[in-house]
């Protein structure tokens, strides 16, 4: 996904009922105007952690250094930030509190001395088209 940290992977349909996730993504609206002040990590390893937190959005530019082969540096505006982060959460969903559409990001990066993590809002509109004809 363009200037984003996000890549997107194509799986056969296996999972029918999960076919439409898209509509529990908020709107670029809703990021703007609904973001909540609480919510809950969702992070899904040998077992599945799910921890309450505060969000705010961060209004600096984050900056995530490559430290892989073939990985580029990242500089994200607009993240959402709260006070969870480990080895192993990234991927892991930002679910906001009393939402219709509760997804709001996905885990990206996290800060262990400042026990900070970071999650890249999923907007809605950036999927649609991604999907067109599938879904």
């Amino acid at each position: 996904i363009n200037e984003s940290s996000l890549i997107l992977l194509t799986f056969p349909a296996n999972f029918p009922q999960f076919k439409k996730i898209i509509m529990f993504f908020p709107t670029e609206l809703d990021h703007q105007y609904r973001c909540p002040s609480t919510g809950t990590v969702v992070a899904c390893g040998k077992r599945i952690v799910i921890v309450p937190v505060p969000i705010t959005v961060r209004t600096q530019t984050l900056e995530i250094a490559a430290t892989s082969t073939g990985a580029s540096h990242v500089q994200i505006t607009g993240v959402y930030q709260y006070p969870t982060q480990a080895g192993g959460m990234c991927g892991s969903l930002l679910l906001g509190d009393n939402l219709n559409a509760p997804i709001l990001g996905m885990h990206i990066a996290g800060f262990e001395e400042l026990d900070r993590g970071f999650a890249e809002p999923l907007v809605r509109e950036t999927f649609l088209p991604l999907f067109n004809g599938l879904i």
